[in-house]
């Protein structure tokens, strides 16, 4: 029994890392829209003092049919514990966004710090 046990398992856990997709697919299942990844692709091409952070996310169209927008927040922690927020809107179709926010952050002549920590949050805005 305990050997069928950890077949299972092992069998489920690489199907799940073979299939990501689905896993991701059942997390949107419990919320109208659900945050998938966060990703920061490094250094802006048009500005090397922004880092682009990459933000895609599901929805579940069984619990939210109609929206027609989506307002996307990401929260940036840096080393010297600073915390800023950017906001965006997107359109409803859209699945991701990228949002370029500051790479190092410098305040009153200390040292500059880096990103360590990212959060994004992603609401949708309902059509009436």
């Amino acid at each position: 029994m305990k050997r069928t046990a950890k077949i299972l398992v092992l069998v489920l856990t690489m199907f799940l890392t073979i299939n990501p997709g689905l896993a991701k697919a059942d997390k949107c299942r419990q919320t109208p829209v659900e945050v998938t990844e966060v990703k920061e692709l490094g250094l802006s091409d048009s500005d090397e003092t922004k880092s682009v952070i990459e933000i895609k996310w599901c929805v579940n169209s069984a619990l939210q049919p109609t929206h027609s927008a989506f307002n996307v927040t990401v929260e940036v922690t840096y080393a010297d514990g600073a915390i800023l927020l950017f906001d965006e809107q997107v359109p409803g179709r859209a699945r991701s966004t990228r949002v370029e926010v500051p790479a190092l952050h410098i305040y009153r002549g200390r040292k500059p710090a880096i990103i360590r920590e990212i959060k994004a949050f992603v609401t949708a805005e309902l059509v009436d």
